[in-house]
Order: C-alpha cells, then sequence, then structure tokens
C-alpha cells in the first residue's frame, strides 16, 4: 500500500488518527503542544481537508472564552509551527477562513480510505494486511473534549466511520485467508474484540483456532541439518579444526517477536549474600520461566544468571508470534509472583521485527543465533523498566491487531529508553 510522497521527501509529515493523536516528521515523533483544543484543532483540520470558516472554528472550540478569536490565532501559530515545515506552507489562512492542504501529509485514515475506494478485486492481501495494522486503537482516542459538544459530535461519528471501516477490513482478510488459518485467526480475534457480543463470530474463531492447530500438526518437520552436510574443501577444513555444518553456512531472515525476561530477587540487592542462597531461590522460578516459554512456541535464545532472551516466530507453526509472546510474559509474571510469594519481580522488554537466525551445530549440540534490531531493542526496554511491568515496543502492540489490552507507559517508568520510541504495558489477553 502507498504510503505518499510525504513520507519520502525532506521535512515529510505523517499524521496519525487511529489510535492515539501523533504527528512524525521524517519518522520521528514530533512534540505536541499541551492544549487538548490545539491538537484537536490540528486533528480536524488534517481529516476534514477543507476549508473551515473561523466563526466554526470558535464555536466548536471556544465557544465560552472572551476573545474566541484570540484563542484560535494561539493555537494556529502552534499548528503552523507543526506543519509548515521548511518553508512549505501546509496550514493556509485567510481573513475568514483556516485549511490544511493534504498533499504534503501523509495521513493514515486517508491511507486506508483510498485503499478501501478500490475494487476489491485489485487490493492485494498484503495491501489489506498493512492496512490492519495502521489500525492502533480507536479513532482519536485520546482526544475526548466533553465541553466542546460540537466537536464531540463529529468525533463519534468518525468512530463509528472507522470502527465500519475496519471491520470490513478484518472480515476480507478472514475470507481471503481461509486456507491459512493460523494467519487469519488474529485478524478474527481483533474483529471479535470490536464485538465480543457476537456468539456467531466467538463460535466461528474457536473453529478456526481448532484449525490452526490440524494445520500445524499437519506441517512436515524440516530435516536435521546432519541429513545434507555440504562437502568442505580440505583448506578450510584444516583451517578450522572443525567441520562446519549447513546450519552453519545459512542465515534465514525471519519476522519474529523478541522477549527478554528478567527475574529479580530482593536477595540481589545484597552484595555479601552468598550467591548459593541466591541460586536456591531464584533456579526454580528460573526454570519455571524457561518451560512457560518453551510450551508456549518461543526458543531460547539465551540465558544466563536470572535473564531469558526468547524467540517467538521461528517455527513456521507459530506465524502469530506477537501475541504468543505476550501471553507467555504475561503468565511468566503471574507465576513466579504467586510461586515466590510476591517476593520476586519480572519484568520483560518485547520487540517485534526482521531478524536474521543461524542454527549452529556442534556434534549433537544446537544453538540458536539471532542478531536484529528487535533483539537489542527488546533489551534495551527490559533493562529500562524502573519496576516490574511487562514492555512492548509499539511494533509489537501493532502486531498484535488488539488482541492484548495494553496501555501507554509514561516516560518516567523508562527514563532510559529511546526518547523517540513509544511503549506499552501489557495488561492482559483479550478474551
Amino acid at each position: 500500500m502507498s504510503t505518499g510522497s510525504a513520507r519520502t521527501g525532506a521535512g515529510s509529515l505523517e499524521i496519525r488518527v487511529l489510535g492515539e493523536f501523533a504527528v512524525l516528521r521524517n519518522g520521528e515523533n514530533v512534540g505536541l503542544p499541551p492544549s487538548r483544543k490545539t491538537r484537536a484543532l490540528l486533528a480536524y483540520l488534517a481529516v476534514v481537508d477543507r476549508s473551515q470558516q473561523r466563526e466554526r472554528l470558535c464555536r466548536m472550540f471556544w465557544d465560552l472564552p472572551d476573545d474566541p478569536r484570540g484563542a484560535l490565532r494561539w493555537s494556529l501559530s502552534k499548528v503552523r509551527q507543526i506543519v509548515n515545515v521548511e518553508g512549505g506552507d501546509a496550514l493556509v489562512t485567510e481573513r475568514n477562513t483556516v485549511a490544511i492542504r493534504s498533499e504534503p501529509i501523509a495521513l493514515d485514515l486517508r491511507q486506508v480510505q483510498s485503499l478501501m475506494a478500490r475494487e476489491p478485486a485489485t487490493i492485494e492481501t498484503s495491501e489489506l494486511e498493512q492496512a490492519a495494522c495502521l489500525f492502533q486503537g480507536g479513532f482519536l482516542e485520546d482526544l475526548s473534549l466533553p465541553n466542546c459538544p460540537e466537536f464531540e459530535a463529529w468525533r463519534t461519528s468518525q468512530i463509528n466511520d472507522v470502527d465500519l471501516l475496519r471491520a470490513r477490513i478484518l472480515r476480507t482478510l478472514v475470507a481471503r485467508l481461509d486456507g491459512d488459518a493460523t494467519r487469519a485467526l488474529p485478524y478474527a480475534h481483533a474483529l471479535l474484540a470490536m464485538s465480543p457480543a457476537d456468539e456467531q463470530l466467538a463460535a466461528a474463531i474457536r473453529a478456526l483456532a481448532e484449525k490452526a492447530r490440524a494445520q500445524a500438526m499437519q506441517m512436515p518437520l524440516k530435516p536435521s541439518p546432519t541429513d545434507a552436510e555440504p562437502p568442505v574443501p580440505e583448506a578450510a577444513a584444516s583451517t578450522s579444526g572443525v567441520q562446519p555444518s549447513a546450519a552453519d553456512a545459512e542465515a534465514e531472515r525471519k519476522h519474529v517477536t523478541m522477549i527478554t525476561i528478567e527475574i529479580i530477587s530482593p536477595l540481589h540487592a545484597f552484595v555479601s549474600i552468598d550467591p548459593e542462597l541466591v541460586m536456591q531461590q531464584v533456579d526454580p522460578l528460573f526454570e519455571a520461566t524457561l518451560a512457560i516459554v518453551e510450551q508456549s512456541g518461543g526458543t531460547i535464545s539465551s540465558s544466563g544468571d536470572s535473564r531469558i532472551t526468547a524467540i517467538f516466530g521461528a517455527t513456521a507453526s507459530n506465524e502469530h508470534h506477537a501475541v504468543a509472546a505476550c501471553r507467555a510474559a504475561l503468565l511468566v509474571k503471574s507465576t513466579i509472583e504467586r510461586q515466590s510469594q510476591g517476593t520476586a519481580r519480572v519484568r520483560a522488554g518485547l520487540d517485534t521485527g526482521e531478524v536474521m537466525i543461524r542454527r549452529r551445530r556442534r556434534g549433537e549440540a544446537e544453538r540458536i543465533e539471532v542478531t536484529g534490531v528487535a533483539v537489542r531493542c527488546a533489551a534495551r526496554l527490559a533493562q529500562s523498566l524502573r519496576r516490574g511491568a511487562l514492555a512492548a515496543t509499539d511494533r509489537t502492540r501493532a502486531a498484535v491487531a488488539g488482541m492484548v489490552d495494553m496501555l501507554r507507559l509514561p516516560r518516567s517508568d523508562i527514563p532510559r529508553f529511546d526518547r523517540d520510541e513509544q511503549a506499552y504495558e501489557l495488561r492482559a489477553p483479550v478474551e
């Protein structure tokens, strides 16, 4: 799905209204004014995409102040600083009218609307999946203005239209992916989250889940790397001293979810405590965590002390890896807190993205090596947490498609995490 030239040029702007309101310049978040009315004004002008009378904007947002036109001028000055990039004139103000020119701005809602205006047969499934990922939540879910009834009436109307648009995309995807139940399942769950009382849909999802499990069981196992080891030149063998297998020579690129889990024991705070005592307390918790991760479909890539790094999505049978990783993290936290009677804390970081996977075999032993931004980002996020919490990046939040409840983490909880990255706390899976 094309994202428009506004994303590729210098000083490009992107406005997101499908979820929490955000503005990005060249892919980086732009600091927005604290005034909710100013942010709502910018969102409104971007979405309506046509000239608005100043009197109507004053009535919509500033009906009570003594000087509504002055309040509008002040807000427009803040909007101008955001959208007029490198001498551009996206904000057009006349004596009686105000407008935002849409050409230099990529608006997520407009991208979805343009896609769905096409003939269904011409829309690729990959385009629909990209469109589904644009829905980060409800329309302007963080910009409710109860004291501005005209704006609220407009926002409510947009919420209904956006929900219909999203439901149409999700239903089309579920129908298109009927032969690939594992791939269709997250979209079906997202659809059910929009209509939790739909018993017919819930029954269809149960059938789809059974179908996904059956398909996973029927998938052929990959042959062992030792079954087809290529000959190694004598020079290479004499140099290394070890004959590498085919697994050493190949690295696989995969879209996965990485998770870093840390178990924090109160005993870690005491330098003088015998390490054997720490081990006696932490080892059972560590083993329980390993078991939960592996039973949930994760593959351990590294472990040590009280930290575990795992990859979800390394196998073909685990297509919906983000949801599996989130649910594993939630289960680990509840299990460890119960097993330790509240004395141990769990913190975890999750990120979703492309990584390179290499499996190395030496004799009977095989280990997995994973490299990529998602590996480092998950670890940084876990280490940045100031309290026992499960945190996911915006990429993981988009990948779960509403199937796990998340709340945005305040910056004070992750002071050392990248400033341009958003993080969300996992709360509970959506039933």
